[in-house]
């Protein structure tokens, strides 16, 4: 199963706190009952905009120039269903100057 999420040009995420939602990402058997896939994504951060991947399950960051857009992906196992909300959720809370 596969959801994406698009971002208006307006939005800029901190990365530090995308980074740890990511590593969650990849141990948290609540919210992806059978692992994650993949996590892909290319965004605007703080430090400069990126295009992020997963791989053997680290998180890779590479510079891109400017973004006119944020776009995340999650691939995993369909069956059980991910909670696409909570990740959804997870991943907004990480905009910059939102949350903790």
């Amino acid at each position: 199963a596969a959801c994406g999420w698009r971002f208006g040009r307006e939005w800029r995420f901190d990365s530090a706190r995308l980074e740890a939602a990511i590593r969650d990402f990849l141990g948290d058997r609540a919210l992806l009952p059978n692992g994650l896939i993949r996590f892909k994504g290319a965004v605007r951060t703080e430090s400069g905009d990126f295009v992020i991947n997963t791989d053997a399950g680290e998180v890779l960051w590479d510079a891109v120039g400017p973004r006119a857009d944020c776009r995340f992906e999650v691939i995993a196992p369909a069956d059980p269903p991910p909670d696409w909300p909570e990740i959804e959720a997870r991943i907004r809370a990480c905009r910059a100057g939102d949350g903790p």
